[in-house]
C-alpha cells in the first residue's frame, strides 16, 4: 500500500521547524513529497508559555492544527504534531512528554493519529531569587543547547541565547519583583531533546501508515487497545502485562488480535500482584 503515499504531497504544519526530523522519514519510508509552511499560526491553538491557553485536549488540538492548512492548494496530506508536558501519569515525581502526531487525508477526509509517552524531557520551571543560582539552574536545564524562557508577572521573554542578556534581564526582574521563573523552552527548534522524541514518534507513525488491513488492504491498520491479562508463570493468574494488541481498520472495521505481542507467553512473578503484592 506504499503506492498510496508515493509521490503524494504532504504539508507539514509547524512554526517550530519540526519538518527537519519529520520530512526525511516520510520521504524515505513512504515516498512522500514533503513541503512545510511556518506561516500557519498554530500558536493560536495554545502555547507552552500559557500566554495563549490551549482549550482543547492534545488529541483534538493536533487535528485542529491539520485543519488550519485546509485552504492550501495541491496538497494530498497534512501532518501536524502536538506535545503535552507534565507529571508522568503512573510514576510519581517524574516528568514526561506525551507527543501526538496526526495525518489528515484531504481526499478521504480521514484523520490517522499516533502518540508516544517519553521520559526523556528537560521540562521544568525554576524560581530563583538571586543571580548566584543562575549558573546551576541553566546547567540543569541544558542551556545553551536547549533554550530557556524568562517569566514574571505579566512578562514572558523568549528567544534568549546570550548569557549577558539573560543576566541583565533576570536582574531587572529581580529588582522589580524579587523573584524570576526560568522555564525550559519546549518549542521544538530550541529543544533538541523534544525534537528527538518527535523523530522517534514519526518513525513509529510511518510504520503505522505502512501497516495494511488483512481484509481490505487499507493503510493505517493500527492498535486501538492494549489488553492486559498475561498470566503469571507461577500462579497462573492474570497480570497487568499485555496479553494482546487489538488492531482495527478504519475503512472496513475489520479487527485482529495479536496475541503475545512482546513474545512472552507468561509473565515473571516479579510483576504479578498476587505473587509480589
Amino acid at each position: 500500500m506504499i503506492s498510496y503515499f508515493h509521490n503524494k504531497t504532504c504539508l507539514i504544519v509547524s512554526k517550530h521547524q519540526k519538518e527537519i526530523v519529520i520530512a526525511p522519514i516520510l520521504k524515505a519510508k513512504l515516498g512522500m513529497i514533503c513541503v512545510s509552511n511556518s506561516t500557519i499560526d498554530t500558536d493560536a491553538l495554545g502555547t507552552f508559555t500559557g500566554d495563549i491557553e490551549r482549550v482543547k485536549s492534545p488529541y483534538e488540538t493536533v487535528k485542529e492544527k491539520c485543519l488550519l492548512a485546509m485552504n492550501q492548494p495541491k496538497i494530498d496530506f497534512i501532518i501536524a504534531n502536538e506535545g503535552s508536558f507534565g507529571l508522568h501519569p503512573f510514576i510519581p515525581l517524574i516528568t514526561a512528554d506525551e507527543e501526538f502526531i496526526c495525518l489528515y487525508d484531504v481526499h478521504e477526509n480521514e484523520f490517522i493519529t499516533e502518540k508516544m509517552l517519553f521520559y526523556e524531557t528537560n521540562f521544568s520551571s525554576v524560581k530563583i531569587t538571586n543571580l548566584v543560582e543562575l549558573d546551576t539552574v541553566l546547567l540543569n536545564l541544558k542551556f545553551p543547547s536547549h533554550g530557556i524562557i524568562l517569566r514574571s508577572t505579566g512578562v514572558i521573554i523568549k528567544d534568549l541565547f546570550d548569557l549577558s542578556i539573560i543576566r541583565s534581564s533576570i536582574n531587572k526582574i529581580l529588582i522589580e519583583e524579587g523573584h524570576c521563573y526560568i522555564d525550559t523552552d519546549m518549542r521544538a527548534m530550541h529543544n533538541p531533546t523534544r525534537m528527538k522524541c518527535i523523530e522517534q514518534l514519526t518513525m513509529k507513525f510511518a510504520n503505522t501508515l505502512l501497516s495494511t488491513c488483512n481484509q481490505c488492504g487499507w493503510h493505517g491498520f493500527r492498535i486501538i487497545e492494549h489488553k492486559e491479562g498475561l498470566k503469571c508463570s507461577l500462579c497462573n493468574r492474570p497480570t497487568k502485562s499485555t496479553l494482546y494488541h487489538l488492531y482495527r481498520c478504519k475503512k472496513c472495521n475489520f479487527e485482529k488480535k495479536n496475541i503475545f505481542p512482546h513474545k512472552k507467553v507468561a509473565e515473571d512473578p516479579t510483576y504479578c500482584d498476587w505473587c509480589n503484592p
